[in-house]
């Protein structure tokens, strides 16, 4: 009788464990990302999904992610804030040996325009710039954890409208906060 109590209490146990680990992650809220980016209080940023559409015809790029959503107001800020999560293993599909070892060169050549930082539990989180236009640049900070990868971009308008508030916080520190938000889920 014991035994089986034991062996009913383990299965439940187990099957609780692996409904905690497959719960759906949220993403941050818009005052999440402001607070993040170190961007005034008075300063409100928009939420939107990013549309399975813009999604399908930058999957070659990014992969699929499981969301994806946009931070924006470009009067009140100069920066867009991008926050993708993706399956682990997925982010960047096909191309992502090749991306990941272009940004540990950039920083072993002491670019400008990659760098990487090692986490305290040794992983490493990446950054690089995405693309420069007369419209503004793009930087992505990405890292590849256990339960998901994730994505940050941080589109940062050339000439922004006199108002907007330029971010305090870097892309790291935005991805880092973003992190820990993730794994306290």
């Amino acid at each position: 009788m014991f035994k089986k109590l034991s062996l009913i209490l383990a299965a439940l146990a187990l099957t609780c464990g692996l409904a905690a680990a497959q719960a759906p992650l949220n993403p941050p809220t818009a005052d999440a990302v402001r607070d993040w980016a170190g961007l005034p209080p008075d300063v409100t940023l928009n939420s939107e999904k990013v549309s399975d559409a813009e999604i399908a015809q930058n999957v070659a790029i990014w992969g699929t992610p499981r969301w994806m959503y946009t931070y924006a107001n470009p009067a009140a800020s100069a920066a867009t804030f991008t926050v993708g999560l993706f399956d682990p293993g997925t982010l960047w599909g096909a191309k992502r040996d090749l991306l990941t070892n272009n940004v540990q060169i950039q920083n072993s050549n002491g670019g400008t325009d990659g760098h990487i930082e090692y986490r305290p539990d040794g992983r490493i989180a990446y950054f690089t710039v995405m693309g420069s236009t007369a419209s503004g640049s793009t930087v992505a900070g990405f890292t590849f954890l256990p339960r998901f990868d994730i994505l940050i971009l941080e589109k940062v308008a050339a000439a922004p409208v006199p108002t907007a508030k330029t971010p305090a916080k870097s892309v790291s520190e935005v991805l880092l906060k973003a992190e820990g938000f993730l794994l306290a889920q």
